[in-house]
């Protein structure tokens, strides 16, 4: 009697710890799949497929189990995978929006769509960082990681320029031919005038002013020239310095290069 009463108690412990276990399965498996639902609503696919797959399993009631299975393939559908590529060496590290991952290169691996940024480190110590917009659905979405190979640099041709005082020769040159233009002008109308007015008697005065109008464009025309010409002459000492011409001998004469 003792034994079938030990036997007894023995049975309804077991059943009670059995509904407790069942009761919280089912608070489990509730729990997931509420959470799942917030997590698919805010993109957070990776943690909603693991939500689902949780209550997704045999253990929970079929209701529950039903829906999980259902929308853990609207979730499969819809999370994106990515694939690292165009590296050399092996990986070492790789962080997508600071979260530690294990990935290899050239096989997907899923993330959340969305903007995200990866950085990823190498066996030879480069650290490459790249940010990329996942879409939503897309599986194998190339990352490439390949580094800009660097444009070898060409000497800059810098030339020369011209000297401020060249310039400025070149100016006084330019005005001496103007003032030129100009007293000759006069001086021709002068002569114009004269040979219709009074020659062969003209004024003595009135030639000479006409002679010195003459003689001042004259004077203009030659410094204007001098000037012109000591402008180009120091802008080619200028060049013959900066370009440093290699003189060298050659048949019939010097060979003059690099002007």
């Amino acid at each position: 009697m003792l034994a079938l009463r030990t036997c007894s108690a023995l049975l309804g412990l077991l059943l009670v710890a059995s509904s407790a276990r069942a009761e919280d399965a089912v608070e489990i498996c509730a729990s997931a799949s509420e959470r799942a639902q917030v997590e698919r609503d805010e993109g957070r696919l990776r943690a909603a497929r693991e939500s689902l797959i949780t209550c997704a399993a045999h253990r929970c009631p079929g209701v529950i189990r039903q829906d999980c299975v259902a929308w853990l393939q609207e979730v499969e559908g819809a999370l994106p995978t990515v694939v690292l590529s165009g590296i050399e060496g092996s990986l070492q590290r790789v962080e997508v929006d600071g979260e530690l991952v294990s990935v290899q290169l050239g096989r997907a691996f899923a993330v959340d769509p969305g903007r995200r940024r990866f950085v990823v480190e190498t066996s030879d110590g480069a650290r490459i960082v790249r940010e990329v917009v996942v879409r939503e659905g897309e599986k194998s979405q190339p990352i490439e990681l390949s580094r800009p190979k660097k444009v070898p640099e060409t000497p800059s041709d810098e030339g020369f320029t011209v000297p401020v005082g060249a310039w400025v020769l070149a100016g006084v040159g330019l005005a001496g031919v103007g003032v030129f233009a100009g007293l000759s002008a006069y001086a021709k109308s002068e002569v114009d005038d004269m040979r219709v007015d009074c020659a062969p008697f003209c004024p003595q005065a009135r030639v000479d002013d006409a002679r010195a109008f003459l003689l001042g464009g004259n004077v203009s025309l030659g410094l204007g020239i001098a000037a012109i010409g000591a402008a180009l002459t120091w802008t080619i000492v200028e060049a013959t310095t900066t370009s440093s011409p290699e003189v060298a001998l050659a048949p019939g004469g010097l060979l003059v290069s690099g002007w």
